[in-house]
């Protein structure tokens, strides 16, 4: 998911909630803002079935099978874990599904540590730790855009231990997929009863999911879901309008140094905050339905 937030605030309660409830083994845990790190283990030979699929991590084959744990942690990419720049004020183009988002100018090839969430990088850290916990990146970045981007720079922190990292990879709207990521990971993994979000969006909308997946039984087990809000101030682009007019592709822009210019000469260009309040406006409408019962709006199983 990508950073809707520009406010800045200390670590949120929950976070030190999680940093208790996750406790962190004896064994020396790399520099959660180290520029590199070591080799991850291939994962052992997956069957064609779905559950056995999802039953070991990924990165860490020697950890207690997935389907043997029994706590599921979430972290999103976007403002929660990273402080991706916001669309610029002259920028007027798609940004989130945009590869110059995430890649230089906008964002340094290799980032220093003012660049991540520090707190939220020793909670993923705890969390990849824990024998205990599938620990799980998700977010709504397009897989064949920034596969390899966002796992590059999750080795450069040293966060590289993650059990799966998930993207988008069809087009429904970044909640509904990870909404149903989540709900293959709870049905392949039957012994988590406890999880754990780490987002700075959609909040809402992730916890309704869960708290109806368990009281309606669907897993066949109650779940205890605990948010962590994350809401930090994200860094400023590194980027000016000239750097752009390459990845804008258009010839006439070669000479264009200002936004008027832009405006200008691509009249048509969609908006990023209008697009982005349809989207969600278009994924309440989707994936909400209100009760007859307590007129109150509850997810769309």
């Amino acid at each position: 998911s990508s950073s809707s937030s520009s406010s800045s605030s200390s670590s949120p309660p929950a976070s030190t909630a999680m940093a208790a409830s996750i406790p962190h083994q004896a064994t020396t845990t790399p520099s959660p803002l180290s520029s590199s790190s070591s080799s991850v283990p291939a994962p052992p030979p997956s069957s064609s079935s779905a559950s056995s699929s999802m039953s070991w991590s990924r990165g860490l084959p020697m950890r207690i099978p997935t389907h043997l744990r029994k706590k599921l942690v979430i972290f999103d990419f976007d403002g929660t874990l990273f402080r991706t720049p916001l669309p610029p004020s002259w920028w007027s183009y798609r940004w989130w599904d945009n590869p110059d988002s995430l890649n230089p100018p906008t964002v340094p090839s290799e980032v220093d540590g003012g660049w991540w969430v520090e707190h939220v990088v020793r909670d993923a850290l705890r969390a990849i730790d824990d024998p205990d916990t599938i620990a799980v990146l998700m977010t709504g970045r397009k897989e064949l855009l920034f596969r390899t981007r966002i796992e590059g720079l999750l080795q450069q922190a040293g966060l590289d231990g993650f059990d799966w990292v998930f993207l988008n990879d069809d087009k429904k709207h970044t909640s509904a997929t990870k909404c149903n990521q989540m709900r293959k990971i709870l049905t392949a993994n039957r012994h988590v009863n406890e999880v754990h979000i780490f987002e700075d969006r959609y909040m809402e909308t992730y916890t309704d999911f869960l708290s109806h997946l368990s009281e309606s039984n669907a897993l066949g087990r109650r779940l205890t879901v605990v948010p962590h809000d994350i809401k930090e101030k994200p860094n400023p682009p590194q980027c000016a309008p000239k750097d752009f007019k390459y990845a804008l592709g258009r010839a006439d822009l070669m000479d264009v140094t200002s936004a008027d210019e832009i405006e200008s000469i691509m009249p048509g260009l969609v908006d990023d905050t209008k697009r982005e309040k349809q989207n969600e406006e278009a994924h309440l409408a989707a994936y909400h339905i209100t009760c007859m019962r307590c007129r109150r709006k509850h997810h769309r199983v």
